[in-house]
């Protein structure tokens, strides 16, 4: 009964934390490629997205379906990389922890991370020739 016990609380609790918005560290609710963007991009929305986008194959495949010139992205993203505002990235992070919730996820995944940057960076608002 105790090792059931155990397991359950394990399982339930430490395996499987719930989303709270009041939580001080957010960087413990981040999926792997997430927290690995988030790190690299120091505060900055735009070097974010860069890296999300960088770092993921998946997105090549979807850009390459959808007809995306991912090259001319990746280099104007890194040409807008002084622009962009630390106070927008705290409000990205916030966004994508809410949109997390949302759709009862665990983590706060790449998909979260980019429909908050979608609503809230100055390079989605900007580039609409893409």
């Amino acid at each position: 009964i105790i090792s059931c016990l155990l397991e359950s609380f394990f399982n339930s609790k430490l395996k499987n934390p719930k989303l709270k918005k009041e939580s001080q560290n957010l960087a413990e609710f981040l999926g792997f490629e997430t927290a690995r963007a988030v790190s690299k991009a120091n505060n900055n929305s735009t070097k974010l997205l860069y890296y999300l986008i960088c770092d993921n194959p998946e997105l090549n495949f979807i850009s390459s379906r959808l007809l995306l010139n991912m090259k001319e992205i990746k280099e104007t993203l890194k040409e807008n990389f002084e622009k962009s505002q630390e106070g927008n990235f705290q409000e990205v992070m916030l966004e994508s922890l809410k949109i997390a919730q949302q759709k009862n996820h665990l983590r706060i995944e790449i998909g979260d991370m980019l429909t908050a940057l979608a609503k809230n960076d100055q390079f989605f608002k900007q580039s609409k020739e893409y």
